[in-house]
């Protein structure tokens, strides 16, 4: 019978042994390190993520367009009074407005890192493009937030598409570059535009 307590008491002492190396083991190993802070884009690198939007836009291409947006991208457009949500949505709208084959000159463009995911950019750009087989342009405003995925990628989730709250009958000098002569030339949308003038009649 003592030989048995002693067993006992010896298998007690081993276990509580070993559970004091175990802890001493779990003090004495390092911490896991805390994952470095996600760091905001510089200013540069913001800029040069944005400048693939404005590629695809210029590409008129309406899959490339799209591509731009998160599937969950809500928008107001000026193709519709609807809050547009659903990537069918998103294609239909970014569709018509491929078809006026539109080239921008930008007017005013401001660029918010807001944190290590999210840019917000605001604008305003004339649109050039033809309507009836006539140049003309319009000006319009935008706003898109544009935030980094999981994947890695930067997609536009939100943006508010619209048209200025008066009409400019002018247009307002360029940001970057000049228009071109024809774009000069060209009346604004629902501007007058002159009747063509017809020969002299030959005696």
């Amino acid at each position: 019978m003592k030989a048995k307590l002693l067993i006992a008491a010896a298998a007690v002492f081993a276990l509580g042994a070993c559970d004091q190396i175990g802890l001493s083991q779990k003090a004495e190993a390092p911490a896991a390190e805390a994952p470095a802070p996600a760091v905001p884009p510089t200013a540069e690198e913001a800029a040069a993520i944005l400048a693939k939007f404005d590629t695809a836009y210029a590409s008129n291409d309406p899959a490339q367009i799209a591509a731009l947006y998160a599937p969950n991208a809500v928008m107001l457009s000026t193709s519709t009074n609807d809050v547009i949500k659903t990537p069918e949505g998103v294609l239909a709208d970014v569709t018509e407005y491929a078809k006026l084959q539109v080239k921008t000159v930008p007017n005013a463009n401001e660029v918010q890192v807001l944190d290590a995911d999210t840019i917000v950019t605001t604008a305003v750009f004339t649109a050039d493009f033809k309507r009836n087989n006539r140049d003309t342009w319009q000006v319009f405003r935008v706003t898109q937030v544009v935030q980094k995925q999981a994947d890695g990628n930067w997609l536009i989730v939100n943006e508010h598409f619209a048209g200025p709250p008066k009409p400019i009958a002018a247009r307002l000098p360029p940001l970057v570059g000049a228009a071109t002569a024809e774009q000069n030339d060209a009346p604004p949308i629902g501007g007058v535009t002159p009747a063509p003038v017809s020969a002299p009649e030959k005696k």
